[in-house]
């Protein structure tokens, strides 16, 4: 995603712990790299959390984030969904991402876009997230932000999404991630991401997004 700045961050859980981590440094290494459409560099930083929101491989930690009043900023969260349903229904992963990393010293921000790149995080997604039942995991992670007062648009995938390590995110026949990628994102998009955006009347509620690819 295209923001001045950008906020990756690792879930360091029990599940496949090396996917996560080859992931997450592939899209720092992407984002890190890109120059920005006013020819600026985009200032990423990588950071590891276990579920109960402790940082955790500091040593592994890449980039600064540094906000200042007025920066408009986007976050990935990389994980696998057992580790992330932990991180939201048991701790309030909004709530330790907020406040470790986003709200210092009263700056004024503005958070754009959130991506879960977390297999079927928005499977079973309604129109309407307000709507959708028990277990979504999007929704759950919808609910959070409102409770902050966050407002960003929120992504997820339905199916089983994963980063290789050149940081593209690309779509698995299956959660057995020894097998080779079966096919690339650009196929599957319309399908298989969903985007939603914050209605003051509905909450969150999807809408088709051609504009919010990995470019932008």
């Amino acid at each position: 995603m295209q923001t001045p700045k950008l906020l990756i961050v690792a879930i360091r859980g029990v599940h496949g712990i090396d996917e996560v981590d080859i992931g997450a440094k592939g899209m720092f290494d992407k984002y890190s790299s890109r120059t920005l459409p006013n020819s600026s560099k985009q200032q990423v930083a990588l950071v590891y959390l276990s579920r109960s929101g402790n940082e955790v491989e500091k040593e592994k930690c890449l980039g600064k984030l540094e906000l200042s009043d007025g920066d408009t900023l986007g976050v990935y969260i990389v994980a696998h969904s057992g580790d992330m349903n932990t991180a939201i229904y048991d701790h309030d992963l909004v709530a330790n991402i907020k406040r470790k990393f986003l709200d210092k010293k009263d700056t004024q921000y503005k958070l754009d876009k959130v991506c879960l790149a977390v297999c079927t995080g928005a499977k079973d997604a309604e129109e309407t997230l307000c709507e959708s039942h028990q277990g979504v995991l999007i929704a759950k992670f919808a609910e959070l932000l409102a409770r902050h007062n966050l407002r960003p648009r929120l992504a997820g995938w339905t199916g089983f999404v994963t980063a290789d390590q050149t940081g593209k995110k690309r779509i698995l026949s299956s959660t057995n991630l020894k097998n080779d990628y079966v096919s690339n994102l650009t196929k599957s998009r319309s399908i298989q991401k969903l985007v939603y955006v914050y209605d003051n009347e509905k909450g969150y509620v999807r809408k088709a997004l051609s504009d919010w690819t990995d470019k932008t």
